[in-house]
């Protein structure tokens, strides 16, 4: 058995709780443990899981402020046992979990968590991705035909921004309800060669942002909402192309 084949058994056996799936290691096991077998078996698959589940917690902070302990955890758990991890670094884990919250919308009372999971998986890529070194175009031509594709804009009915920036700080949350955060929220998310970018924006600059991000040059978003008479004067233009130049 190679490397690669010994770790993906190992880790199958653990997750599932498969004694047969890992008896080949048992000799291993007791060379390394002053524990009978089973007992070391429990400890790895312990550690292990709650592993995953740190790594997890980590990325979708508020998502576990939101939910609570038990449901989170219970989720958590779910998920580590359908999608366990392929590496044994586990920085990055949690990219399906997203598609598997919303799996699950019916089963609680949040239905923006899917929303505001998408937004912390996606700060979580902009935070460890390499600065963006790509000069914002200056030329008017530059301008109209530049791909504006590096960052992410979000809508929800609750201002998660708030939520999120105070994830860590339980006083704040002590009296309040989600109920106290319902606001239509705008927002859109990137990086910088300064560092990470998320603000709250107007309706429009979300929709203007949003056909960007489909692959629409910005000649064809400007046609098209000119032609619309959507929006009207330069001004808007001036502070929308001032927003695009924040995100580079």
């Amino acid at each position: 058995m190679n490397l690669k084949d010994f770790q993906e058994s190992f880790v199958k056996g653990v997750l599932e709780g498969d004694f047969n799936e890992v008896s080949s290691f048992q000799e291993i096991i007791n060379k390394n443990s002053c524990l009978s077998f089973e007992r070391s078996f429990e400890v790895y698959q312990n550690d292990y899981r709650a592993r995953l589940h740190e790594a997890l917690g980590s990325t979708f902070e508020t998502c576990w402020v939101v939910l609570g302990d038990e449901l989170f955890t219970q989720y958590t758990s779910e998920y580590c046992r359908l999608y366990p991890s392929e590496s044994y670094d586990l920085n990055g884990y949690g990219e399906e979990f997203i598609t598997f919250l919303k799996e699950r919308e019916g089963e609680h009372e949040v239905p923006w968590l899917t929303e505001l999971a998408r937004f912390e998986w996606s700060f979580w890529k902009f935070f460890h991705q390499r600065k963006n070194k790509k000069a914002f175009p200056i030329a008017e031509t530059d301008l109209l035909n530049f791909s504006y594709k590096d960052f992410e804009v979000f809508q929800c009915s609750i201002d998660f921004i708030t939520l999120w920036q105070y994830r860590e700080d339980s006083e704040f949350f002590k009296d309040k309800s989600l109920e106290d955060f319902k606001s239509a929220t705008f927002i859109v998310l990137g990086k910088n060669h300064q560092g990470m970018v998320y603000k709250r924006i107007d309706d429009m600059s979300f929709r203007l942002l949003r056909d960007l991000r489909k692959g629409q040059s910005m000649g064809e978003v400007i046609g098209l909402y000119q032609e619309r008479k959507e929006v009207q004067g330069q001004n808007y233009w001036r502070d929308f192309f001032s927003l695009l130049k924040d995100l580079y």
